[in-house]
């Protein structure tokens, strides 16, 4: 029996690079899960590629997968992952639009329904950290993100509180921070035209002044684990606030590395990730009690901690989480379909 062929489509990822863990994007192991997915794929009698392959191949696919909703649905046998809330990608929060997909693949639990709409987590590579307490860790906390903006904030975007943490360490306890990313040396990122405007008037009187836009900034990590490794407390919040279900790799990446976050994100949390595992930004009401706190922590409680992740980690609880459960779950998912579709 010939192979089925199907199309990944990301924007600007060609030329089948998702699939190449030598691509130096391919930073922690970012795309071992589309590489896993890939051959659960293979496992099932189906080749996927990014469409210019196939174009350049002269082949038909035969399906799309997206990543992220798109507006145009050119295959009548389409399928997507929705990895972004609506603040991001306003499109993944089309319902009446994603009603024409075959099979939506969401973490949102209010739209699941193990039809069309079925569940996906962010998918993680695990990998079980080491319990080598403080000792061993010279940087009190970090924060690695993107300097980005949130499109459509009713009020749960979080991208604003990143920056203002980054301003307290920076007033209060700048020995105690590093910052790290794209795009922190320039100004908090904005929204709208006055925004951006605003935005470049203070870069250029930043630079006339020689005053670095944030002060904390140590450039782009290499690798986030590195990073993670040698520092005690990750500020890791996700983009949005109180979405039952979203729970990206921010979380994880500071578990595989040992580093304990300091966590924002949904608010039934605690019922997916033992409390014991992080500590809880909602539960301080100031940079100061958080900071306070955090110093507070000794060595048997941040051992405590350690413990605590990697007994999550090595759990049937975090199955959900794992790249195999990912790559397993779509593609048995889509294939199942795909026979339904040529019966």
């Amino acid at each position: 029996m010939s192979l089925l062929r199907g199309a990944l489509v990301s924007s600007g990822m060609l030329g089948d690079r998702i699939f190449d863990l030598a691509d130096p994007g391919n930073r922690d192991d970012a795309y071992l899960p589309y590489v896993k997915l890939r051959d659960a794929f293979l496992a099932r009698g189906v080749e996927l590629h990014t469409p210019d392959v196939l174009q350049a191949r002269g082949v038909v696919a035969d399906f799309e997968l997206h990543l992220n909703a798109r507006r145009a649905l050119r295959h009548p046998a389409s399928y997507v992952l929705l990895l972004e809330t609506p603040h991001i990608k306003p499109i993944n929060g089309d319902r009446a639009h994603l009603e024409r997909y075959r099979k939506v693949f969401t973490w949102r639990e209010d739209w699941q329904d193990g039809q069309r709409f079925l569940p996906i987590a962010f998918p993680n590579t695990v990998v079980l950290p080491e319990l080598d307490g403080l000792a061993a860790r010279d940087r009190f906390a970090c924060l690695i993100a993107g300097n980005k903006s949130i499109g459509r904030d009713d009020g749960r975007g979080l991208y604003g509180e990143r920056v203002r943490t980054i301003r307290w360490f920076e007033s209060h306890k700048p020995e105690d921070f590093d910052l790290f990313g794209p795009g922190w040396d320039r100004p908090a990122s904005a929204k709208g035209m006055r925004g951006r405007a605003l935005r470049w008037l203070t870069a250029v009187g930043n630079r006339v002044r020689g005053v670095p836009a944030f002060p904390s900034w140590r450039g782009l990590a290499r690798s986030k684990r590195e990073v993670m490794r040698r520092t005690r407390f990750a500020i890791c919040y996700e983009n949005v606030r109180d979405f039952p279900g979203y729970i990206t790799e921010k979380m994880f990446d500071c578990f595989f590395a040992g580093c304990v976050p300091v966590y924002w994100g949904p608010l039934d949390i605690g019922n997916t990730i033992p409390m014991a595992c992080f500590v809880d930004r909602r539960q301080f009401a100031s940079h100061e009690a958080l900071w306070s706190h955090l110093a507070g922590i000794g060595e048997e409680e941040y051992l405590r901690m350690q413990a605590a992740m990697r007994e999550f980690l090595g759990s049937e609880a975090v199955r959900p989480f794992t790249d195999e459960c990912f790559a397993v779950s779509v593609a048995t998912a889509i294939s199942e379909d795909l026979a339904i579709i040529r019966r």
